[in-house]
């Protein structure tokens, strides 16, 4: 068992007292340019936008020579809306392109590439710098999008999430983020279960956890197209036939068999599955990805349910692995009239705290409320401002909701510091299949998902199933797809 919370404290120490990034000074002396940004929702506008445009406005007209608008369209409908936009010529100078390639817009010419634009974003090239995964990894050797980012911006890991209560009275020492292996996780659920009358760990078919056990990249695809294991490969496998992913299978396929699961969790959809937050008299242990401001949110759910504690403890190291082509990023499309106008606004997105707050929160004193002199935490109020997605430069740097908690944000700081020293080889590369890869790709995320679920709950026969399993993905050629990745992955290091 490695023992992370001494240094993620050591590391919180020196850290805390430092802001996150450092805000330039000074007025801007040149002529001031309007420009437009897309502003995305969950499907209902924000009737206050406008009003905070106006007071963005206020700031940036002074510092940088903007003055900014937003237009405001759903998540669910942009893609279609841009094309259409663009294909008008309507004038357009930053578009949010979320959860969607970029691809498409970037061989039709709609975006421009920001190479030469980033020398107005001295803070982006110094994140850039810094190890954070701000541009966006793609295939033509250019930049076309900055990354929206949130807290931790680097680093990432595998978590469980139990009660403090539980490991004592099972007879654990463990503290807050120590890492532990599937052998002692297995352990640790064999010694709690039980403490508990109808007690499960909260695995479901829908949201499939084999990988958060050990260090996968996918190298910015699906695990489908092959992953690297661990910080110091650059050998890509196939994730599903590897002796780790054969471990986790026959662990939790114990766990179905002697009751620590639900019999019908390979069906059960992640909205109706049971959390330690939402169902602490039962659930006793879940799988996740490492985010402590969730532990927050469990803990304080569970504590007024039942007086029981979250802690978290990480199943593999902090780690910096490949970003998803298909993230959330800023970009400059063709119709822009004011390309460096755009990009100095993109730039002070990710280090001005009253932007910050004014896009997440909305107006002082009509929106929200500050609760401390330094405005740290905040209070919506009645007439609550609609934030929806909040894609936007780094939108940690907002007040948060509730008194500002000084120990949670000095683990992000530690946090961020470890995953920056700790990369895969993969880091800055995404592997960008062609048309054919593509195709076989999609076939192979079908055989997973036709038998991820059962797998990962246990209720399949492993002897039966998994050989049956690896045999269809080579069948769909999953080997074909590695050897295109491992290809690329090579030419791509070899020019680094």
């Amino acid at each position: 068992m490695k023992k992370l919370t001494a240094l993620l404290l050591t590391l919180a120490l020196l850290l805390s007292a430092l802001p996150a990034f450092a805000e330039s000074e000074g007025k801007w002396d040149g002529p001031v340019e309007k420009i437009t940004m897309t502003w995305l929702t969950g499907g209902v506008d924000n009737p206050y936008l406008d009003k905070v445009a106006e007071k963005i406005s206020e700031i940036t007209r002074e510092k940088i020579g903007v003055e900014v608008s937003f237009r405001q369209e759903s998540v669910f409908t942009a893609a279609s809306s841009y094309t259409r936009w663009l294909g008008n010529r309507e004038e357009l100078d930053i578009m949010v392109v979320a959860f969607a390639p970029m691809a498409p817009f970037i061989s039709m010419g709609m975006l421009e590439p920001l190479d030469d634009y980033l020398q107005y974003a001295p803070h982006v090239q110094e994140l850039a710098e810094q190890g954070i995964a701000i541009y966006d990894p793609n295939a033509t050797g250019n930049v076309y999008g900055l990354s929206v980012i949130g807290r931790p911006t680097a680093g990432g890991a595998g978590a469980v999430y139990l009660f403090e209560e539980d490991l004592k009275a099972a007879g654990f020492d463990y503290q807050y983020n120590d890492q532990i292996t599937m052998e002692e996780l297995d352990q640790i659920a064999r010694k709690i279960a039980p403490l508990y009358e109808n007690g499960y760990i909260g695995l479901v078919g829908s949201a499939p956890k084999g990988d958060l056990m050990y260090e996968v990249d996918t190298m910015g695809a699906t695990a489908s197209s092959g992953v690297l294991m661990g910080t110091d490969s650059t050998t890509v496998v196939n994730f599903f036939e590897t002796e780790e992913y054969k471990q986790f299978l026959q662990i939790v396929r114990g766990w179905y068999h002697d009751g620590l699961l639900k019999k019908d969790a390979a069906t059960i959809d992640i909205n109706d599955m049971g959390t330690v937050g939402s169902d602490p008299e039962h659930c006793f242990m879940q799988l996740n990805n490492s985010d402590m401001g969730l532990v927050k949110n469990y803990s304080g759910m569970a504590a007024e349910a039942s007086g029981k504690h979250v802690i978290e403890l990480l199943t593999t190291p902090i780690y910096n692995k490949a970003v998803s082509a298909t993230g959330s990023f800023m970009t400059i499309p063709f119709t822009s009239k004011h390309p460096e106008a755009a990009m100095r606004f993109m730039d002070l997105l990710y280090v001005d705290k009253e932007i910050s707050d004014l896009l997440y929160c909305g107006i002082e004193g009509e929106n929200f409320v500050y609760l401390d002199e330094e405005h740290l935490g905040c209070i919506p109020n009645a007439d609550a401002y609609y934030v929806a997605l909040g894609l936007y430069g780094y939108n940690g740097l907002c007040a948060s909701v509730g008194p500002y908690d000084p120990e949670l944000n000095a683990r992000y700081d530690a946090w961020e510091e470890i995953g920056k020293a700790n990369p895969t080889k993969a880091f800055g590369f995404c592997y960008q299949p062609d048309d054919n890869m593509t195709l076989m790709i999609t076939s192979l995320d079908a055989v997973v998902a036709e038998y991820r679920a059962a797998l990962e709950t246990g209720s399949a026969d492993i002897d039966k199933v998994y050989p049956e399993f690896i045999q269809k993905l080579k069948n769909n050629g999953i080997d074909q797809v590695i050897a295109d990745k491992q290809a690329q992955f090579n030419t791509w290091l070899a020019g680094k």
